[in-house]
This record gives structure tokens, sequence and C-alpha cells, in this order.
């Protein structure tokens, strides 16, 4: 009995070997299977930590003069990519033109007012300049040099809702005369299926080797209200180089002041004598803060809506024509002090500065 065991103990041993060599079989196979997908991965993964560092979301706000007082007319979001340490950011011309605010939040957070040094309708550029902005600068690649087929990714702030990547192919590298809004056309593109959005204008189009080959531009879409199809377009870099190094160079001349007056970004409205002697302020000789509209040179400085103006300059307000007198003499870049009750009586100082150089 004892020897008739040693064939099954034997028959065990062996299956138990076998099942032992043929899964090692089995998953010595997968590895390499999810070792090159995981090579894959790994790539886009450090591509898109090198392009998202340098990426920007870019907020816009336009305003005009209504009956004598500037409003908001239009507010939009785009992206934009740093592409030197002294703050100066390449976007689209559409995404800002008009602009009378520019507000620049980097990849940490942290916001800039920027002012536009040149724009190209044209080509569709414009360069910012964001003084403080201390994001890295882009790293440029060889925009001739990509091929159909290979594979990009895609950095920008679709909708607004952050810096966002996505993967795809060169799906084209030399579309030209696409047209644009307004009967423009651009000369030249790069045509990929990485997935854009509304939001998106002014982000990355970048190698799998974290290099910047295009500025991205616009998409095709479902009809006038439709989403995209997987069309999207990037101008090539090599065609922007050239102008944005020249503007860094040799700044175009800045816009005449009247067509883009200084303003404060809030309405007031003089207090009642009677009111003023209840909030225990100077009679005749206040404003009250009726709005602060996001993103004006006001909202910036911490104005709210419920304060008090008792000062301009370090002087009593005389009335609301004595501020706008203030704001008008105020050149572009300069800075606004005024003199505020808040809550309990308490005065406070804030600068206000205007948006531009």
């Amino acid at each position: 009995m004892p020897q008739s065991g040693r064939p099954w103990s034997g028959y065990i041993a062996a299956f138990i070997a076998g099942a032992a060599l043929c899964g090692a079989g089995i998953w010595l196979g997968r590895p390499a299977r999810i070792g090159a997908a995981s090579a894959a991965s790994d790539q886009v993964v450090r591509a898109a930590g090198a392009v998202r560092r340098s990426v920007v979301n870019i907020e816009s706000l336009t305003m005009r003069s209504i009956a004598g007082h500037m409003r908001p007319v239009a507010k939009q979001t785009a992206s934009g990519i740093v592409i030197n340490s002294a703050g100066h950011v390449m976007t689209n011309c559409h995404a800002v033109d008009g602009a009378s605010v520019i507000r620049v939040t980097a990849p940490d957070g942290t916001q800039f007012a920027a002012h536009i040094v040149g724009a190209d309708a044209d080509r569709d550029l414009a360069l910012l300049m964001a003084p403080g902005l201390r994001a890295p600068a882009a790293a440029m690649g060889d925009s001739d040099a990509i091929q159909v087929g290979q594979s990009v990714i895609a950095v920008g702030n679709p909708f607004g809702i952050g810096i966002t990547v996505t993967l795809g192919i060169v799906s084209a590298t030399d579309r030209r005369n696409l047209p644009l809004e307004q009967g423009r056309r651009l000369p030249r593109v790069i045509q990929t299926d990485a997935a854009m959005n509304h939001g998106s204008s002014g982000g990355a189009l970048a190698t799998m080797d974290g290099r910047v080959i295009g500025l991205c531009t616009a998409i095709l879409a479902d009809g006038p209200e439709g989403g995209p199809v997987g069309v999207g377009f990037a101008i090539p870099m090599n065609d922007l180089a050239g102008l944005t190094a020249e503007w860094i160079r040799h700044p175009p001349r800045a816009r005449a002041p009247e067509e883009a007056p200084p303003f404060l970004g809030f309405s007031y409205s003089p207090v009642p004598p009677a009111v003023a002697a209840q909030l225990g302020a100077p009679p005749g000789r206040c404003l009250i803060v009726l709005r602060v509209w996001p993103m004006a040179p006001a909202d910036s400085a911490k104005m709210h809506r419920g304060d008090i103006i008792v000062g301009v300059e370090g002087k009593p307000v005389l009335s609301a024509e004595h501020l706008r007198q203030a704001v008008a003499g105020k050149k572009a870049g300069e800075t606004l002090v005024l003199t505020l009750m808040r809550g309990g009586g308490a005065r406070e100082t804030v600068r206000v500065r205007m948006p531009g150089p």
C-alpha cells in the first residue's frame, strides 16, 4: 500500500509542477503586453506633466461706454501658453480681441492682470504680458517635422473648467486657407482629432516628448449649436515664433487712450444725507457701491457691494462727478486710491489699478 501511493504522489507533484509552468508561461506573457501599454501611458503622463505647467487660463472682460458709464458687454474664457520667464503668454487673437480687462490664472491658481502686447487677426495670434507670472516657459518643437498619424496631446481650458489634457493623433499637417468667422481664413493649420472645445482656444498642441508644435485655434462643429466632431485645428508654431519674437523686441504702439478708457468696474450712487447720517458717513460727501463686476479692477482691489466711498486720492469725495474726474485723469497702469467705510464704520484704503501696461 505504501508503494501504491507513490505513483499518485508523483502524478500530483507532476501536475502541480506542470500547472505552475503553464501558469508561469501565462503570467510571463501578460506583463509584456501590460508593460507596453504602461510605457505608452507613462509617455503621455510625462508629456502632459511637462506641458500643463506652461498652460494658463485666460479670462477677458469687454467693457463699453453706455449712457456715459462703462458697462460689461462680453466675457469669455480661453487658454494661453507661457513662452518665457518674463511673463509673456501666447494665445488667439479672437480670445482677447477688444478686451478691456484680461486676467491670467497660472497652474498653481495665482492670478495676474495682463495686457495685450501685440495682436494679428489674420494669423489669429495675440501676445499678452502678465507682470509677475512665473510659470515655466513651454518647450517648443519643430512643427514642420511632425507626421500624419503621430500621437499628440491638446492642453487647454475647455468651457473654463480648468486645464484639461486630451490625446489624439495628427490627422493632417498642412491644411490651407481654413475659413473662419467674418470671412477670414487661416493660411495654414495642423488638423488633429485630439478633443478641443470652446475655451481650448490658445491652448497647446504638443508631441509626446512634451514639445509644443501648435496653438489650438478652431474646431469643426455639428451645426451652429452643435458639439465638436473630432476635427480640431492648431496653427503651426513655426509660423508664429518669428512674429512673437518681433513683438517682444519691438512692442507695437499701444492703443490710444480714447480707444481703451480707464474704468473702475463698479457702479455707484450718492448716499442721501439722512441715510449717510445714520451710517455715520459725511452727509452729502459719500457714495455707495451698488455693484462690482467680476474681473474688473475694483473686484481685484476687493471692493464690495455696499462699500461707502468717503475719500479719493486722500481727499474727501465731494460728489459722483468728483470721482468720475479722478478716474478720467488716470492712465492705464496707474493706481487710484479710495477710502471706504465698511461695517462698524471702520475706514479702509484700497488701491484700484487701471488695466494696461
